[in-house]
C-alpha cells in the first residue's frame, strides 16, 4: 500500500536548542503529532548548544504550532 505522505515536504514548526527540540518532540508524539528532530550542525566536543528543528507534515503544522505555543506559555501544564 503506498504511503499517502510520500513526496510531501515536511514543515519546520520549531527552531531552537537540541534539548528543547527533543522535549517538544516527545510532547508532540504523546499528543499524536508525528514529528522529527533534525540538527542544524554538530558542535565539536558537544558542549555548545546545537540548533535543531522540529518538522511535521503540512496537515499537522497548525496543531503542532499550537501545542508548542501552549507549552511555551505554560498553558499545557494548566490544562490538566
Amino acid at each position: 500500500m503506498p504511503d499517502e505522505n510520500e513526496g510531501v515536504d515536511p514543515v519546520i514548526v520549531f527552531e531552537g536548542s537540541q534539548a528543547e527540540a527533543e522535549a517538544l518532540h516527545a510532547m508532540l508524539t504523546a499528543r499524536g503529532v508525528s514529528s522529527s528532530v533534525t540538527r542544524d550542525r554538530e558542535v565539536e566536543g558537544g558542549t555548545a548548544i546545537v540548533e535543531a528543528y522540529i518538522m511535521v507534515l503540512p496537515d499537522q503544522a497548525e496543531e503542532a504550532r499550537d501545542l508548542i505555543a501552549d507549552v511555551k506559555s505554560g498553558a499545557a501544564s494548566r490544562k490538566g
